[in-house]
């Protein structure tokens, strides 16, 4: 009995690597050159770079393709005095994410540090495998933004347990003892209600879940800055990440006392247009809009819109944690957790609304 297509690809890729073992950071044919070259669709070779990933044998970089794993004795032999990071997170796509990498990056290249980077795209399965892949081609230590669920994996357990050079950036997992840089998410929120407040007595934030650590405290935050201003009917909106404007709508058209609003995407404040341009509502005539980051300023831009930004410190946050990673393997030294000041607050300046 012949063996799957996909295990055929995966085996011709193995001796594919064998053949350039010669070649640093050999980078493999793309998804779409090996589907013709096999004849098989995408799905099948995904499947097939998905069992070599799983093994170590393969790493992929976002928006630069995939390559053949080192052999972890060559890569000591080479250089015993290298020292190579891995950054792990769901995606660098959007601006706050974006940030920090180049914040991790000018820390290394500052340093003569290598930096591996695994874009997750938000899911623990994929997450793991970037940790045990780490781990399995010497990383000395791994920064985390970890994904979006209530659940850690079983590689981020093992780093706690092992006591592995760990630094988490924007969540802090609860129950884990690991070190967490970044910006004061219950300030964030407790701006975000001072700021509306002064100016609408129903104001609302928006998010697209509160399992994370930082969405949890910034519903908090918001909370509390309301009820200081003797608000006490504070909307709280969850959203799944694939829900439609239509959902919105409804919402809005039985609250149309609603008149200041927190994004804390720039997925939400898109949805959020749509769903008041069905209302028949506009931005800064109806309503007001806070962002939190700068995700909506593209949107801004093309609208003719200013709509008022709190605006984290991304590349400090992804610096700063870099450099606790680095102290805690050139010392010994344990990392406490750092609050990173904001770059944008409107609190702090008059905005035009």
């Amino acid at each position: 009995m012949s063996d799957p297509l996909y295990k055929v690809i995966s085996d011709n890729i193995e001796e594919l690597i064998e053949k350039n073992r010669n070649i640093k950071n050999f980078m493999l044919p793309s998804e779409n050159m090996l589907a013709l070259k096999f004849n098989a669709s995408r799905v099948t070779v995904r499947k097939a770079l998905a069992d070599l990933e799983q093994k170590g044998t393969i790493y992929k970089i976002h928006g630069k393709g995939t390559f053949a794993s080192p052999q972890a004795e060559t890569t000591v032999t080479e250089n015993p005095q290298s020292t190579l990071f891995a950054f792990i997170c769901p995606n660098i796509s959007d601006d706050f994410p974006r940030n920090i990498y180049n914040g991790i990056n000018a820390f290394c290249l500052e340093n003569n540090i290598e930096l591996l980077t695994f874009c997750t795209g938000g899911r623990t399965s994929r997450e793991e495998a970037a940790i045990n892949l780490s781990k399995r081609m010497n990383c000395k230590g791994i920064l985390i933004m970890p994904t979006d669920e209530d659940n850690y994996n079983n590689g981020i357990l093992a780093l706690t347990l092992n006591k592995f050079p760990t630094v988490l950036i924007d969540r802090i997992l609860m129950g884990l003892n690991l070190p967490c840089v970044s910006s004061d998410h219950y300030q964030i929120g407790y701006k975000s209600a001072e700021y509306l407040a002064a100016r609408h007595q129903n104001v609302c934030m928006i998010s697209l879940n509160d399992i994370v650590s930082s969405i949890r405290s910034r519903i908090e935050g918001f909370k509390k800055g309301l009820a200081d201003r003797k608000i006490y009917h504070s909307h709280i909106l969850r959203f799944a990440a694939g829900s439609t404007p239509s959902e919105m709508l409804q919402y809005f058209s039985e609250r149309p006392n609603i008149t200041g609003i927190v994004c804390n995407s720039g997925q939400i404040y898109y949805q959020l247009i749509q769903a008041m341009k069905k209302l028949g509502k506009e931005i800064n005539r109806d309503y007001e809009v806070l962002c939190i980051d700068n995700e909506g300023e593209t949107l801004n831009r093309s609208i003719g819109l200013n709509s008022a930004r709190i605006v984290q410190d991304g590349f400090k946050i992804g610096c700063i944690a870099t450099e606790l990673l680095y102290a805690q393997i050139l010392d010994g030294s344990v990392p406490q957790n750092r609050l990173i000041p904001l770059l944008q607050d409107p609190t702090l300046s008059s905005n035009k609304k």
